[in-house]
């Protein structure tokens, strides 16, 4: 797998979002994005049709604690904040330095992968995440979890 580094300006979103953790993921994950694509055509100004999973941690967050909780959003980037129709919501990404690869499979194969980066990949580059930045995939407009050939683009902040 490669790993690139990269540094980006911040990023406008818009979205929904909820509050989770790790234990409930994958139930509260796709009932987010259920709701989410029924709105994801009302949102205007959208920089591309790719969409954004983000998850929102802080330095108290823990990956070793199923139940550390944190705020997982389903959202596009745009180029600016107008006409936000409830429940819809923004949000800036912070931006700053970035580790990124493409994850390719379905989605129930990601957190292994994930955590492989985080706890050796990263360590081996001399860096770790950043909890206080957001982490994020890009996935493209004919994404699908289950689909064997599903890719994700991913974003994990480091420091």
């Amino acid at each position: 797998m490669d790993i690139t580094f990269t540094t980006i300006p911040p990023k406008k979103i818009i979205g929904l979002a909820i509050t989770t953790c790790l234990e409930k993921d994958s139930e509260v994950t796709s009932q987010l994005w259920r709701n989410f694509i029924n709105r994801k055509a009302t949102i205007q100004n959208q920089l591309n049709q790719n969409s954004l999973s983000v998850k929102v941690t802080d330095t108290q967050f823990s990956f070793k604690d199923s139940k550390s909780s944190y705020q997982k959003w389903a959202a596009v980037e745009v180029f600016d904040f107008y006409n936000i129709e409830k429940p819809l919501a923004s949000t800036t990404l912070a931006g700053g330095q970035y580790a990124v690869f493409t994850f390719k499979g379905p989605a129930q194969n990601f957190p292994t992968i994930f955590f492989k980066v985080i706890n050796d990949s990263l360590p081996q580059s001399g860096y770790q995440i950043d909890l206080n930045r957001e982490q994020f995939e890009v996935l493209d407009v004919n994404y699908h979890p289950y689909d064997i050939n599903a890719q994700e683009e991913v974003w994990i902040p480091i420091k």
